[in-house]
């Protein structure tokens, strides 16, 4: 299936926005082009269910996964970026991009931010070109705990772990 080339942007109102991804990714196993899962609020009334990225197996441009308020991101066969094209952040090539993946913070301490838990890529072997951001996921689990350097090959600093990236100290 064909890829899209948005960035953070998109057409039309959310339902339809995730609609279109549902149909255009649901049974894909080879993107041809960019994968830009993006803008899924949890104020809207849609039900995600993010189970149509799970056949996706190879994405031959770069992976933006981004202003999102989703658990969970299953993405349990990728086993290949090739990220033949790269997203330019202040001139560094990126491969895969997580950021922005929570509501923020809540007014109440104990009540718990709504947004990206978990990022399943466990057959996820190799990002062929650019490197990996990691920014403003206050959520997102355990990403510290993975060898980027053994899945982004010859790149000393393979990834950039901007402000939140992760969440070292999650309930």
């Amino acid at each position: 299936c064909h890829g899209t080339h948005v960035g953070f942007g998109f057409s039309g109102n959310l339902e339809s926005h995730y609609n279109a991804l549902v149909a255009k990714y649901k049974g894909c196993t080879h993107v041809e082009g960019n994968l830009e899962i993006t803008n899924f609020y949890t104020s809207t009334n849609i039900t995600y269910d993010m189970s149509f990225l799970s056949d996706i197996e190879v994405v031959t441009g770069y992976v933006l996964l981004g202003l999102l308020e989703v658990d969970t991101i299953p993405l349990v066969n990728l086993r290949l970026i090739r990220a033949d094209n790269t997203y330019n952040i202040k001139n560094l090539e990126y491969g895969l991009i997580v950021a922005i993946t929570s509501a923020g913070v809540p007014e109440d301490p104990d009540d718990e931010v709504v947004g990206l838990r978990e990022l399943q890529l466990p057959s996820l072997k190799e990002i062929s070109r650019g490197k990996v951001l990691l920014k403003n996921n206050p959520n997102l689990r355990f990403v510290d705990t993975i060898d980027w350097h053994a899945i982004v090959p010859g790149d000393k600093e393979p990834v950039t772990y901007g402000a939140q990236a992760y969440c070292s100290n999650c309930k």
